[in-house]
């Protein structure tokens, strides 16, 4: 069984307020760069589905850029790094590594012969350094300026020249090589102009595909649970402590909040739709709520956490999963307790099969579990455990006959119900970052997401 990845839907640039954002070019004009977290995103300018993210840096990346050749790219982290590493093969494989400051480095220039590089930023010692890409030896010095420097520039013509734009108010031109301090000018501002049709006034466009925002008066926090209903609704909890409900004004419209929002009493953890009897249930801190639209049909106190809700449309039971290291799984109707299937490990992520003939758990013992429906006994005897961390999260195939897993371990691996002894492992799923979600498009395609606030898609053919 193979698999691949068809698109990686990138992360938009983190942004921080009174902070720069610096973008970098393809010398071809087909790719843009720029960074979030710990990750440089090569975008594609004409399709954002075509992504590579390059994940090697220990702590936040601040900038990268092409060198003029297109060869290479070198990207700064706050460490004071340069990573210098290829754009041809798919490992990009490492070419240097440099410290040329002792800080934050906060832009990174190129000469035009793609052989000298100029960094700046906020070092102990200094606030730039101008060096040989191939060796890193110095060839001047970056000097004169009082304040850290935010945005430095080679002149792209011989004879070469740099400047750089300081907190203290002013730009600094060099001569050289070897370069040497030449003159300072009082500025009140600087504007680095870039030369790109896709960056407009912090914006990034050239967009193709769909891509939706929910309007109207939302949580105005964190989301921590949502669920698409079939009539093109949505329904989110948040930790604003209410249940609110988004509906399109007409069919294919983009679904709008209401001005209606249900008070939960405590923090949600986790919700489930019944399709068709307008039923919701919502897990809380404190307690499990049933409602139908924005009434409270029954309520039952917890003496555990959950971390999970899941409603089987046929025998309408309630699984929910707990920090007890348990699955509840209670009637619809009344709440009373009909089992509890133990586990090693606080439970994480539960799921009725859309067959509902099973119901799939995992925990934080790297454990998934698959149970059978008609008595919730184990549906085998073979061991889902080739994780090495904890499991998030569990989704069903639309046919019920895979499970796929998302892992601290940064791994997916998808399980066969028909063959429990085969799977497939998707390593390094979500380079350095864990996997928080996955779903099913159809029986062969998965998305996930991660810490890394990528989205990917990834083909698996059934074998």
């Amino acid at each position: 069984m193979s698999y691949s990845n068809k698109y990686t839907f990138a992360a938009l640039p983190r942004t921080q307020r009174g902070t720069p954002l610096v973008l970098g070019g393809d010398p071809k004009g087909k790719h843009f760069l720029y960074t979030n977290g710990n990750s440089v995103i090569i975008r594609d300018i004409e399709n954002p589905a075509i992504s590579d993210v390059y994940t090697e840096h220990s702590c936040q990346v601040n900038v990268a850029k092409y060198s003029p050749s297109g060869f290479y790219i070198a990207s700064g982290d706050v460490s004071g790094k340069v990573r210098i590493w290829d754009t041809v093969n798919k490992e990009h494989i490492l070419k240097n590594e440099f410290q040329p400051i002792g800080g934050p480095i906060k832009d990174i220039a190129w000469s035009a012969d793609s052989q000298r590089m100029v960094v700046a930023g906020e070092g102990r010692e200094r606030f730039g350094h101008v060096f040989m890409a191939e060796t890193g030896t110095s060839v001047g010095e970056i000097s004169g300026q009082s304040k850290p420097i935010n945005s430095v520039d080679f002149r792209p013509a011989r004879p070469f020249r740099i400047v750089t734009a300081s907190e203290d108010n002013t730009l600094a031109v060099f001569e050289g090589p070897p370069f040497k301090f030449n003159v300072k000018r009082f500025a009140k501002a600087v504007k680095k102009t870039i030369n790109h049709p896709y960056v407009n006034n912090g914006t990034l466009c050239g967009y193709v595909g769909e891509a939706v925002h929910i309007s109207g008066p939302g949580h105005g926090n964190q989301v921590n649970g949502m669920k698409a209903c079939e009539d093109g609704s949505l329904l989110t909890c948040g930790i604003d402590d209410t249940l609110r409900k988004a509906v399109p004004a007409s069919e294919g419209d983009i679904p709008t909040y209401s001005s209606d929002a249900t008070p939960l009493g405590s923090q949600p953890k986790a919700l489930d739709h019944l399709e068709g009897e307008g039923t919701t249930v919502v897990a809380t801190v404190k307690e499990l709520l049933v409602l139908k639209g924005n009434v409270k049909q029954s309520s039952l106190s917890l003496s555990y956490e959950p971390s999970c809700v899941t409603i089987d449309p046929v025998s309408k039971h309630v699984a929910v999963g707990g920090d007890d290291n348990k699955v509840h799984i209670y009637s619809l109707s009344d709440l009373s307790l009909i089992n509890e299937l133990e586990h090693l490990g606080p439970v994480t992520d539960a799921r009725y099969s859309p067959n509902s003939r099973y119901l799939v758990a995992c925990d934080a013992h790297r454990k998934i579990i698959l149970y059978t429906t008609e008595e919730y006994k184990l549906a085998h005897k073979a061991e889902w455990g080739f994780h090495t961390a904890r499991v998030n999260r569990v989704a069903w195939s639309p046919d019920s006959l895979r499970v796929v897993s998302g892992a601290l371990d940064t791994c997916l691996i998808v399980w066969s119900v028909a063959a429990p002894t085969k799977h497939i492992v998707i390593k390094n799923a979500h380079p350095q970052s864990q996997i928080t979600g996955v779903s099913w498009v159809d029986d062969e395609t998965i998305v996930s997401v991660g810490q890394d606030a990528n989205t990917r898609v990834w083909s698996v053919p059934n074998a």
